[in-house]
């Protein structure tokens, strides 16, 4: 469903497969998968959560004996994965998890923030109220995981918040390129991972916030909004230490 051709479904969450995949204890169901595509995700997940560094080494006879698998499905899954740029391989055919330096983080920022603001803008002229109440129930999952303290299950819900306004924009593909994007974000800047030292300050104080937000996009203010969109963007990158 493109932006033209109308809203997508109001109960949909808006993750593609590779969200779904990642998350599967979250509150939709992950789409089957075969042994390639579970490796793919699994593999990205490992990054995501720092189970496996950035420039840390993988063969695919350690990935397939670590999932009980022939190198086949692995091979499989390492292509699709330089493909998409998560891994690379050396002059020496080695192969390595992927690292974003200041200049790839700043692109990936700087996409990031067209696509939302893109999104946003397109979603405030139409969006409905059921769409707007399920974006309301996802930043209460954002603020309960971060008042518990809970580092990975804030970045997950994070994440799924994103992905659903730019699905409920952008449709599917759309929201298929935005998701990669995201997710590199992510996954390849630094952030503490000592819980009290992530949440060292109150989630009000992390402005503009998701409730600021969600607050113009229902009034369908677009001088408003759009300006927080890119401040909300922005404020992610410098607290990474990307400046765009």
């Amino acid at each position: 469903m493109s932006i033209l051709s109308g809203p997508v479904s109001e109960v949909d969450y808006g993750c593609a497969e590779l969200t779904k995949g990642l998350f599967a204890n979250s509150s939709f169901e992950a789409a089957p998968v075969n042994v390639s595509q579970s490796i793919y995700l699994g593999l990205i997940q490992d990054i995501f959560t720092r189970k496996r560094e950035r420039g840390e080494q993988i063969t695919e006879a350690g990935v397939a004996k670590e999932y009980h698998v022939s190198t086949i499905p692995v091979r499989e899954a390492f292509l699709k994965l330089e493909r998409a740029g998560w891994i690379e391989r050396s002059h020496n055919k080695r192969t390595f998890i992927s690292k974003y330096g200041p200049e790839k983080l700043q692109e990936l920022y700087q996409l990031r923030k067209v696509l939302e603001i893109g999104a946003f803008y397109s979603l405030a002229h139409r969006i409905t109220e059921k769409q707007f109440i399920h974006l309301e129930s996802l930043v209460a999952h954002v603020d309960n995981a971060y008042n518990h303290k809970q580092v990975q299950a804030y970045r997950e819900a994070d994440l799924i918040y994103h992905c659903t306004v730019v699905f409920l924009a952008c449709g599917r593909q759309g929201e298929k390129i935005y998701e990669n994007i995201l997710l590199k974000c992510l996954s390849f800047v630094d952030y503490p991972e000592d819980p009290d030292d992530f949440m060292k300050y109150p989630l009000e104080t992390h402005q503009p916030s998701h409730h600021t937000i969600q607050k113009a996009l229902r009034s369908h203010h677009l001088v408003t909004l759009i300006p927080l969109v890119e401040q909300h963007v922005l404020s992610g990158a410098k607290s990474a230490g990307i400046d765009i």
